[in-house]
């Protein structure tokens, strides 16, 4: 069902790269502190939803991408000058 390799780094065992689903990308799955890589990969599998990105992963990139968006909105720059407007003459 779900494909899994382990990540190698000079022959240590990092992670897993894991395909959530059949046909899409896999997921690189790094373990955190006091978590060990298979409890860290079945946490993964356990949260991923209708997406390839497990639920809590792809909901915080939501938020924050929406809270920029609206702070990009909310502050407008300065109208930019060009090159030749601020060389003094």
């Amino acid at each position: 069902m779900n494909e899994k390799r382990v990540l190698l780094i000079d022959d240590e065992a990092v992670g897993m790269v894991v395909r959530t689903r059949p046909g899409v990308r896999p997921v690189f799955v790094s373990p955190g502190h006091l978590i060990d890589i298979d409890s860290s990969v079945r946490i993964v599998l356990e949260t991923i939803g209708r997406f390839r990105l497990p639920e809590p992963t792809r909901l915080a990139h939501h938020a924050t991408t929406t809270m920029q968006r609206a702070l990009d909105r909310r502050v407008r720059p300065a109208s930019r000058r060009t090159y030749p407007d601020f060389v003094p003459g």
